[in-house]
């Protein structure tokens, strides 16, 4: 019995040597540093959708190769808004996409399962977005928008619904005072 009494007490005296031999020793290596081009202080997107604050300092910007650029802003609820330009400059232009307009816009509910409400001009959706600040040298843009976006309506078991006449039955969700300041990546 002594010597496991011995051993606890070699075992403790080991671990508290370990913790008071400890050093604070420089930390060495490559770090990634902030942009100083990004101003986290100055990125958000923020509208009233269907009179209902939405605000949030996660999104950005980003041109694919087909020239559009692309704005994405989300909150960690799945909540989204995603505005699409085509040969973006400065000024204001039509949200409605149809076969001859490529800009759109769309607004995310939820995470998981929830379809997109969009500007599908077919769908009965407008809009407008002004780009006040395109800079691709300090890699930021702002503006203002504004848009009416829908999709179909579901049933409890994921199915379109319909009305009497057989036509599918949209909902949708109005999204005003829209602004925006974003990182161009």
């Amino acid at each position: 019995m002594k010597k496991i009494y011995f051993l606890h007490a070699l075992l403790l005296g080991f671990l508290a040597f370990q913790f008071i031999s400890c050093e604070n020793e420089p930390l060495e290596g490559d770090f990634p540093q902030e942009d100083p081009n990004t101003n986290v202080e100055s990125t958000f997107i923020k509208a009233k959708i269907d009179g209902e604050d939405f605000f949030t300092n996660m999104g950005n910007a980003n041109f694919n190769s087909n020239n559009q650029i692309i704005l994405l802003g989300g909150k960690p609820n799945g909540q989204l808004i995603s505005i699409s330009i085509s040969n973006p400059s400065l000024g204001e232009f039509d949200l409605a996409t149809d076969e001859d307009n490529r800009n759109s816009a769309s607004y995310k509910d939820e995470i998981f399962g929830s379809i997109p409400f969009a500007t599908l001009a077919s769908y009965g959706g407008s809009g407008q977005i002004n780009l006040s600040l395109l800079d691709t040298i300090s890699k930021t843009v702002s503006g203002t928008f504004s848009y009416d976006a829908f999709r179909i309506k579901l049933d409890e078991n994921g199915e379109p619904m319909i009305d009497e006449n057989g036509e599918n039955i949209y909902e949708g969700v109005n999204v005003t005072n829209g602004e925006f300041s974003l990182p161009i990546i």
